[in-house]
């Protein structure tokens, strides 16, 4: 007789982003999903499902209160040069970020925050 295949775990259920950073997953998936709608090549969707990806661990991050206060803060005023659709001072200010200290704990959320920005910027998105 064969031993029966394993069943798979169901995924685990992740934890709630703590109340404090909700701010920045509703402005980050908000601008996701307008440039999802707003992209009209195959590549920009494709483009838009890798940010998905990398904001997941973002998230994950948040979940898991790993980044430092000075990452946070930085994220804060990226978040609000999304709102205000400054996207050129939002790549800047991202610029800073992976030069910075920090770089190694942001490393593999940050290119999917600049390929967002950047997305917003040539397909004219804002967020009001």
């Amino acid at each position: 007789t064969q031993a029966a295949p394993p069943v798979p775990e169901p995924p685990k259920q992740k934890a709630p982003i703590p109340e404090e950073y909700v701010f920045l997953q509703t402005v980050f998936e908000e601008l996701k999903k307008h440039c999802i709608a707003a992209a009209a090549n195959p590549q920009t969707k494709r483009k838009l499902e890798d940010v998905s990806k990398r904001l997941e661990v973002l998230y994950d991050l948040l979940r898991e209160h790993r980044l430092s206060q000075n990452t946070l803060g930085s994220l804060g005023q990226l978040v609000q040069l999304i709102q205000a659709g400054d996207y050129a001072n939002g790549i800047g200010l991202h610029t800073q970020m992976v030069s910075g200290p920090d770089f190694a704990q942001i490393a593999s959320f940050m290119p999917g925050i600049k390929v967002l920005l950047q997305s917003a910027m040539q397909l004219q998105v804002y967020l009001r």
